[in-house]
């Protein structure tokens, strides 16, 4: 603001009249969380013609047939009352002083005197209080006084109950807090739109939950590769117990092996679980893939340094309890070993946020590339994944929604998370 005055002054010099001053948007208006720039309206000193008055021996001034602009009346007046102010001071002094009149030549014949606005920036007035003269400071002193009466009609309105809120942000401030959205989030989100948008998009719900969608996304890291580019010769899957790793590998799978055509192999480390490798058998069997099994990180790495011709290697881990601090071990020696450590977690849509939040610090110093949400189709809440999602800043790899290791696997970005917020689900 203070640079776009200066430009005024610049240009229209410093008697230069300010009428509007606000912020706009910048950039496409869904990006309301960008910083808005300025803008300034202003003008030069309007003219003015000066018609003495010979009666009485003063000037009166008449404007031109132009329209004030907003605020010119008001500066005026407080020029006027200046000027009366100073000639009534003048006038006052002349007449406690006689001497200084008679040394007055008295065939001098008063000539009317026309007045025109100060130069000068403060006028002292009452021998104690300073009274801008310029207009534009005039001016600019009003429009202060505007913006924080508009200010304090704003914090009102956030500090005000939920119940005070306008029916379409209280309708969405319900929905995300019901869905497990963090709560200081959602406010955050409603004070910007609070402070960015106009009175009619604030009462445009379907207008407004647009916003707010995009707003949520730019929260989220985004995932640069589509689907139909491999994120890494070696994927390697951890998570807790019940996450569903295997399911998901069977889905990676086939996905990339029906559909790509690509030479998909399968390792299990998972050797201990019950059930475990009958079950990856059927899925490599079904799949017509080939199934290697692995007892120690020697035996992976050793099998990983024979697998050249692969397109796609699939490492299933045993599924460990994140309390397990000696199962913890054990795994981290399995993933030490894997190259350039292709990590993913799973994280299921119905497990808690805390023991999300718990399993991405256990495996995080191996470096996790990504997360895979499985599950979705067992819950209605998704705020705890998107939770996890914005304080992670991992990318959301593949969303998983079934049982059916074909088509119950797609992409995942944050697009679709936010229209599970808002009950919409994937789009086929």
């Amino acid at each position: 603001m203070l640079e776009a005055l200066q430009e005024i002054q610049k240009e229209l010099g410093p008697d230069a009249i300010v009428l509007s001053m606000r912020e706009i948007p910048a950039g496409p208006l869904w990006q309301v969380w960008n910083k808005p720039g300025v803008e300034v309206v202003a003008t030069s000193e309007v003219p003015r013609k000066h018609t003495p008055n010979t009666n009485s021996g003063t000037s009166t001034t008449t404007e031109l047939d132009t329209e004030s602009p907003p605020g010119r009346k008001e500066i005026e007046a407080l020029l006027t009352a200046i000027a009366e102010k100073k000639q009534r001071n003048s006038q006052e002094k002349l007449n406690a002083h006689p001497m200084s009149r008679t040394g007055m030549s008295s065939n001098n014949t008063e000539e009317p005197q026309t007045w025109s606005p100060p130069l000068l920036q403060n006028t002292l007035q009452n021998n104690s209080e300073r009274v801008s003269s310029k207009p534009a400071i005039q001016a600019l002193e009003n429009v202060v006084r505007e913006l924080k009466s508009e200010q304090k009609t704003l914090s009102s309105i956030k500090n005000s109950p939920e119940s005070e809120l306008p029916n379409s942000l209280r309708s969405i401030k319900k929905r995300l807090v019901a869905q497990g959205v963090d709560a200081s989030l959602v406010d955050h989100i409603l004070e910007t739109n609070i402070n960015t948008l106009s009175p009619a998009i604030l009462s445009d719900e379907p207008r407004l939950i647009r916003f707010i969608k995009k707003q949520l996304e730019a929260n989220l890291t985004p995932q640069q590769n589509s689907m139909g580019v491999i994120q890494s010769r070696v994927m390697c899957l951890v998570g807790p117990s019940g996450s569903g790793k295997t399911s998901t590998i069977a889905k990676l799978a086939a996905y990339y092996k029906r559909i790509l055509g690509k030479n998909v192999i399968w390792i299990c480390a998972d050797t201990v679980r019950a059930g475990a490798i009958s079950e990856t058998k059927t899925y490599t069997e079904v799949l017509e893939i080939p199934l290697f099994l692995v007892y120690s990180p020697q035996e992976l790495e050793e099998l990983l340094k024979n697998q050249t011709e692969e397109d796609l290697i699939l490492v299933d881990t045993p599924g460990i309890s994140m309390v397990d601090e000696d199962r913890i071990v054990e795994l981290g020696s399995y993933l030490s070993v894997l190259p350039g450590r292709s990590i993913f977690i799973t994280a299921p849509a119905t497990m808690k946020e805390a023991d999300i939040q718990q399993g991405i610090a256990t495996f995080n110093p191996f470096k996790i590339r990504g997360i895979i949400v499985t599950k979705l189709d067992e819950t209605y809440t998704y705020g705890s994944i998107y939770n996890i999602a914005h304080h992670s800043r991992l990318p959301l790899l593949f969303f998983t929604n079934g049982n059916q290791i074909l088509g119950d696997l797609h992409q995942g970005n944050p697009e679709t998370l936010i229209s599970y917020l808002f009950g919409e689900g994937i789009k086929s």
